[in-house]
Formats: C-alpha cells, structure tokens, sequence
C-alpha cells in the first residue's frame, strides 16, 4: 500500500506474526517497557503476537528503502524473529506455545512523525474503504474504534452492503 510521505515523518518496518487458538482467550498487552502482546483480531480465532524490541525489522525515512527492508525479509529472518517473540511471551504467558498455533506473517510499513516529542494523539483518516490510524499509545484505540465504527455505520446508511473479512488470505506464510 503506499504511504503519503513527507519530510515529517519516518517509517519503521514491522513483522508481524499470527496464531490460531481455537479457545476463549483474552487481550494481553504488557505496557510500560519492551514488552509483548497477544491480540485478537476480527476473527475469534485468529490472534497476532507483537513485541516493542522484535517487531520491528527496519528504520528509514526514505520510502523505497522502506519497501526495499520489507521486501528482504526471508525465511530465516521470520524464523528469528519467531523465536525471539515466543520467547518473550513464554516469560508472561507459559502455555503460549501450547495454546497457539502459527498461521503465518504480516509485513507492513508504519509511518511515525518525526520531532522532538512523542506526539500521543490519534488521527483516523479514511479513503474509500481504508482507514489510516495515527495513534502514539494503545489508549487512543478507542478513540480509533468510535471514528472508524462511525464512518462504517454512515457508510451502510448509504446503502453499502458488508463485507466479509479478508484476514484469512492475507496472513502471508513463508
């Protein structure tokens, strides 16, 4: 997808790695420090698994060496970063590896503003049917959640129809 790149920001390049549970199993996002999080996405069994030292794979402020970093990623690199982020998670979680399965990645290029302070606010913008998330602290989601439900529920009051999560089919294995 391309980005709206600017002098004013930079991008960190992510992985992102998948899991299937087939179970009830709730959020858990570890905050204050390099930590972890287990996630659910729009599918209930579907999670994502993220870390603030192994997600990311790269830092650029030049949007062809973004895609460049991200494009690279192989298999012993997935593998790395797979082994690493389990590990992390077993620490707080130690039935992490009986209760998930891997599915697959996620490779993705985040946009950051680039100053001298952490900017913590949060701006939802949206193009025909994608919606772009600034958002400094996992406390602004809800702010998020509300700008984008609303959008989608103006959208359906002008006649367009639901459609079905294509989250399967982009979970990328290598």
């Amino acid at each position: 997808r391309n980005c709206d790149w600017s002098s004013d920001v930079c991008s960190s390049d992510l992985l992102l790695l998948y899991y299937e549970n087939r179970g009830n199993f709730p959020a858990c996002t570890f905050v204050d420090g390099p930590l972890c999080s287990v996630y659910p996405t729009e599918d209930p069994t579907i999670y994502t698994l993220s870390s603030v030292p192994h997600t990311p794979i790269g830092r650029t402020d030049n949007p062809a060496e973004a895609r460049a970093i991200r494009d690279s990623v192989d298999g012993a690199t997935i593998s790395a970063k797979r082994q690493l982020m389990e590990e992390q998670v077993q620490h707080y979680l130690p039935s992490f590896r009986d209760n998930f399965k891997f599915m697959g990645t996620q490779l993705a290029i985040k946009t950051e503003p680039v100053g001298n302070f952490d900017d913590r606010s949060c701006a939802v913008h949206h193009r025909d049917r994608i919606f772009h998330v600034m958002s400094g602290k996992i406390d602004t989601i809800f702010f998020a959640m509300e700008r984008i439900l609303a959008s989608i529920e103006a959208s359906r009051e002008r006649g367009f129809s639901h459609i079905s999560s294509p989250l399967r089919s982009d979970i990328y294995s290598r």
